[in-house]
């Protein structure tokens, strides 16, 4: 009940967190929209600056323009640079006001960190979820097992071989029973060969490996009936500087964990 409410009230701050951060991202397009458009606003500004430029100049320097150009043409080539100027002046100022109020940048790369972060939040909510749920599941599958090999052994000792009954029946070799059961070594050991890792380290995946890990991570998660032994053994490898196996490919068995994946 309060690991319930825990969890909810966990969920809860993270759904605002997450509320605040898409916030957080719409106010950075919007200012970064405004970027563009001041950027955009300069560029055609210089342009129209440009231009008149070109033109009053030519109308002063040109030759056949300076004689065919009247005092008013000039007079308004004059005033059209200096209006070009003048707006090229405030859209500049203007775009250079806005790099120096918002750090799009920075802002950016500290808002994807946290998107990050939450994002790995979820990922760890979502991953202990379902190693509860894989306890469960591990735990039902594995007691199912059990009962499916104690058949499967007390019909092997039972029923060796066929045998034919005289109203021409027969009594089946070991009951005719399907093996349905894993491989010796993932919920447990066999009879005959068992799972047996390098330096003779005989081990189960699903206790040594599997409830061990749920054990180290996740403990409350561990099922109440073996939670003091596997915790016991943790800590007594803790203790002693023993090596944390890890299974392999191929039926074995190793310490170093991260060869599990290849590297």
């Amino acid at each position: 009940m309060f690991g319930l409410a825990k969890k909810e009230r966990t969920t809860n701050e993270t759904d605002q967190r997450a509320a605040e951060l898409v916030k957080q991202r719409e106010e950075l397009e919007r200012d970064a929209a405004d970027r563009e458009r001041l950027k955009g606003a300069a560029q055609a500004a210089t342009a129209a600056r440009e231009r008149t430029q070109a033109e009053l100049r030519r109308l002063l320097t040109d030759v056949d323009a300076a004689t065919d150009a009247s005092d008013d043409d000039i007079a308004r080539a004059k005033g059209s640079y200096r209006a070009a100027r003048d707006g090229e002046g405030k859209a500049t100022a203007e775009l250079e006001a806005h790099v120096a109020q918002h750090n799009l940048a920075a802002r950016a790369t500290a808002l994807a960190l946290e998107e990050n972060f939450l994002e790995q939040e979820r990922f760890a909510a979502d991953h202990q979820a379902d190693a509860a749920l894989l306890v469960t599941a591990g735990a039902q599958v594995a007691t199912v097992q059990a009962r499916m090999l104690t058949r499967l052994r007390e019909a092997a000792r039972r029923w060796p071989t066929d045998e034919a009954l005289s109203n021409g029946r027969t009594l089946r070799k070991r009951a005719a029973l399907p093996d349905l059961s894993f491989p010796a070594g993932i919920f447990d050991l066999g009879e005959d060969v068992p799972h047996v890792g390098e330096n003779a380290i005989v081990k189960v995946i699903w206790l040594d490996h599997i409830l061990r890990a749920i054990g180290e991570h996740y403990p409350d998660l561990l099922p109440r009936d073996q939670a003091d032994t596997i915790l016991g053994r943790i800590a007594s490898t803790k203790e002693r500087g023993a090596p944390r196996w890890w299974p392999m490919p191929h039926n074995r068995w190793d310490v170093h964990p991260s060869r599990r994946f290849g590297s």
